[in-house]
C-alpha cells in the first residue's frame, strides 16, 4: 500500500527502476495474475448515460500502481486511457473499458472461466445482460 509518504517517495524512487527492468525483458503479468486484480479491485457495472445502458469494465488501484496498469493495458492490448485522479484524498488510477466492441472481443473471453466467487458471479449477471441487450438490439430474443 502506497499510503505514508515515506513509502511515496520509496515507490518513485525505487519502482521506476525496476519497471524499467521488467519492461525491457518483455515480462507482462499473467492473464490469470490480471483476474486475481479484478477479483479484488475490478468492477463489471452498467452506467445510465442519456437514457441508456452503458456496459463497463473498469480497474481502479492507488496511482502508484500506474506502472502495473501500463502493463495490463499492453497485455490485453488495449486502447483506452488510463485516468489519474485525486478524489477525498486518495490519489488513484482508473483504467475504463466501455467500447462494446473491446468489452466483447477482449473483455469477456480474457475473464470468462478466470474468475471465482463474488466477482465470478458479478461478471456472469454483467456477461449475460450484454449478451441479452446484444440480441435485442438486432430483433432476437433468448428463449430459457
Amino acid at each position: 500500500m502506497c499510503s505514508s509518504e515515506e513509502h511515496i517517495i520509496h515507490v518513485e524512487l525505487f519502482y521506476p527502476i525496476i519497471f524499467m527492468e521488467k519492461t525491457e525483458k518483455e515480462e507482462l503479468p499473467s492473464l490469470d495474475f490480471i483476474a486475481g486484480l479484478i477479483a479484488g479491485e475490478g468492477s463489471f457495472l452498467w452506467i445510465h448515460q442519456n437514457g441508456s445502458k452503458i456496459p463497463v469494465f473498469q480497474l481502479r488501484m492507488h496511482a502508484c500502481e500506474r506502472p502495473l496498469f501500463e502493463l495490463i493495458k499492453r497485455k490485453l492490448n488495449l486502447d483506452e486511457k488510463i485516468y489519474e485522479y485525486t478524489h477525498q484524498g486518495r490519489h488513484s488510477v482508473l483504467l475504463m473499458v466501455r467500447k462494446r466492441s473491446t468489452l466483447e472481443d477482449i473483455i469477456i473471453p480474457v475473464f470468462n472461466g478466470r474468475l471465482f466467487g463474488k466477482k465470478a458471479a458479478q461478471f456472469e449477471l454483467w456477461k449475460e445482460i450484454f449478451l441479452i441487450e446484444k440480441f435485442e438490439k438486432f430483433g432476437l430474443k433468448i428463449e430459457e
